[in-house]
């Protein structure tokens, strides 16, 4: 994304990605600054139900529930 001037260029090079065939997107809020959700959002408008996005966070379970989880998995 970062080779765009800006988020309706990026929008636009999406849609013309999506046009050409592809369905698959992958994104993630620390990509160009956090532009890189909206680009995708705004060129994939309408077309949400044929696409599959992905998008990954930082952010995580908290320690004591990451345990719960392990303990339950272990059975």
């Amino acid at each position: 994304m970062d080779i765009h001037p800006d988020v309706p260029t990026a929008a636009a090079h999406v849609r013309a990605v999506y046009d050409l065939g592809i369905s698959y997107f992958d994104c993630a809020r620390a990509y160009w600054g956090g532009r890189s959700e909206e680009a995708y959002g705004i060129g994939l408008d309408g077309v949400g139900k044929n696409v599959f996005l992905t998008t990954k966070t930082l952010k995580r379970r908290p320690k004591k529930r990451r345990r719960i989880w392990k303990h339950r998995s272990a059975r």
